[in-house]
């Protein structure tokens, strides 16, 4: 009873393992073997059993390396077929080894003496090409050129360049507006050199002086100022002459003064005063000599040195006249002896101290 052999279970016969995928980046390098104490138990089977390593499955390695534990007691199992007849254990295959891939070295071809002979011979086709260009179409206009008719700048060494005669311009010769009358002679009076009374003091000893008859002097105001070049002289306007006479003028007639002359006209033996206005427009003129009637004779007296206030009396006042076919306005009174006024175009007046004084300046006044 003791030999008969017990029955064992049948083996089911494994599948070979299909070997794994090796990674390409293990390709052509073989895996390096680890040891363990698992591997060194299979190579204690192999050397008692002398079985290949990889045949003894893992079950034995724990069985033979570890004790058996203490059986416990079973019920008799069924009888099994003797040991001959159970198939021998079917070695487990082997773990097909990476494959090895040679990888083949290509020879190395002479691509990069073709590159340089291909950029050798395109560098000499643009130089050459270049140079007949230059040779073709540069040359001809190069030769044609005079170089030494060109001057080129030395940055001070060499030749001394010549001195550059400066050339003289030509002064620009303003034209001054025609003036308002013309006059033969001219006196200049200098206002800041002396106080206002003795300023208007030389205008009426210049009043009687006398002169040829209908001759117009000028009476020419001026101030010293000093310039970039000295002493420089600067005409005075009117308003300038009437602020310093102390006679009332209305504003509207001083604003509207763009132009004036101040003059004398000889008559018998004696000057005849006069002034030319040349106003802004004809409205703010005729209101301004309107406003002035009252003061006007105060100021050719304080002016000129006349005496037409003096003699006027209360009763006399301006009248409408015509003269030399204009309208004008005279203060009642000695007719060579008065202040009258006319208007020679809408912008241009006339103020005298005689009527014969108007009859004779009206043609000769500027009206530009």
């Amino acid at each position: 009873m003791d030999n008969i052999p017990t029955p064992q279970k049948p083996t089911t016969p494994v599948a070979p393992v299909p070997p794994k995928e090796t990674p390409k980046e293990y390709l052509g390098f073989t895996p390096k073997v680890i040891r363990t104490m698992r591997s060194d138990m299979v190579e204690a089977i192999k050397g008692q059993n002398g079985v290949s390593g990889s045949s003894v499955a893992p079950a034995d390695a724990k069985r033979i390396a570890i004790p058996p534990r203490p059986q416990i007691p079973q019920a008799p199992k069924a009888p099994q077929a003797p040991a001959s007849a159970v198939s021998a254990p079917v070695p487990t295959p082997a773990r097909p080894s990476a494959p090895v891939i040679k990888v083949a070295i290509e020879q190395s071809t002479p691509s990069h003496f073709l590159k340089r002979t291909m950029i050798v011979m395109l560098v000499l086709l643009i130089l050459i090409g270049g140079g007949w260009a230059t040779y073709k179409y540069i040359f001809p206009r190069l030769t044609a050129v005079n170089f030494s008719s060109i001057s080129f700048p030395t940055f001070g060494f060499g030749k001394t360049p010549e001195p550059i005669t400066p050339v003289p311009l030509t002064p620009v010769v303003v034209t001054p507006p025609p003036p308002l009358i013309v006059s033969q002679s001219e006196k200049r009076f200098t206002v800041n050199s002396q106080p206002s009374q003795d300023l208007f003091s030389m205008v009426s000893t210049e009043r009687t002086l006398g002169g040829s008859p209908d001759e117009i002097k000028n009476l020419d105001f001026v101030e010293e100022v000093s310039g970039a070049q000295g002493i420089e002289t600067k005409t005075v306007p009117l308003s300038r002459i009437i602020t310093l006479s102390g006679v009332s003028t209305p504003d509207i007639l001083v604003r509207s003064i763009e132009k004036s002359m101040v003059g004398l006209l000889g008559e018998n033996t004696s000057y005849t005063p006069f002034i030319v206005l040349k106003v802004s427009a004809y409205d703010t003129g005729f209101a301004g000599m309107l406003a002035w009637e009252q003061n006007l004779p105060r100021f050719f007296d304080a002016v000129f040195g006349t005496r037409i206030a003096f003699q006027a009396t209360a009763k006399l006042k301006f009248r409408d006249v015509v003269i030399a076919t204009h309208d004008a306005r005279v203060l009642g009174g000695t007719p060579d002896l008065t202040v009258a006024y006319m208007f020679v175009d809408p912008e241009t007046i006339i103020v005298a101290g005689s009527t014969t004084a108007l009859e004779k300046l009206a043609p000769l006044v500027s009206t530009k």
